[in-house]
């Protein structure tokens, strides 16, 4: 309330550094050090400060907060990928990531943060130029519940994980993936990309001049 009813960013910026000084080293008050260093973080990338606002917020753990509620740290930490996304600091994105488990990640209350962890995670893999982990998160996404039932969602996560799935390196995992893409029901709505998966499961040679037709006649309605 207070930093709100400030004039002025310079009067809001004082503010928070006092503040932030003053709560450094005090378990009682953590909770709201970690937010008014989240509140300065972003006040640093709207100036277009991104290096300095990424390494701001790292200065929480927030994990160790054991105050602050489940949603509130999986927030936090999906912040602090966004920005050393943002800042280009691939390394330590990938770090932060593995602070959220496999119980948060399938926590039905929690679908939403879901979604934006593995979208967060395609941009780093990106980086990293790997197709197949890029396949499995869009899979990650198609497969969230409130994925599954808008369609404006599913579709193209679905598309996008046939895409990189028939995209990626061939080994059996890969080979794998492309008869789970192939099962799922939801493909018998895509006949374009239906098409192309059974090409790669079919045991015969590829036709690309049929694949090339298939495309250009059908491609632009999907």
């Amino acid at each position: 309330e207070f930093l709100e009813a400030t004039p002025d960013k310079e009067t809001r910026l004082a503010l928070l550094d006092t503040l932030r000084e003053i709560t450094e080293g005090k378990i009682y008050v953590e909770v709201e050090r970690s937010r008014l260093t989240l509140m300065l973080a972003k006040i640093r990338e709207n100036e277009g400060a991104i290096e300095d606002a990424a390494k701001i917020i790292q200065e929480i753990q927030i994990e160790t907060v054991g105050s602050t509620e489940r949603r509130e740290k999986f927030e936090f930490i999906l912040e602090q990928m966004r920005m050393s996304l943002t800042a280009n600091d691939f390394v330590r994105c990938k770090l932060i990531s593995q602070k959220i488990g496999a119980r948060a990640l399938a926590d039905r209350e929690f679908q939403t943060l879901r979604v934006q962890y593995y979208e967060l995670m395609i941009r780093y893999y990106r980086t990293q130029s790997d197709v197949f982990e890029i396949a499995r998160c869009y899979q990650y996404i198609f497969n969230t519940e409130i994925v599954a039932e808008s369609e404006t969602m599913w579709r193209p996560a679905l598309e996008s994980w046939c895409i990189y799935c028939l995209l990626s390196p061939f080994d059996a995992e890969q080979q794998d993936m492309i008869l789970r893409v192939q099962s799922e029901k939801k493909m018998r709505e895509l006949p374009v990309f239906e098409f192309l998966v059974k090409q790669f499961v079919d045991d015969v040679l590829i036709d690309f001049g049929g694949i090339h037709t298939e495309l250009t006649e059908n491609v632009s309605h999907e």
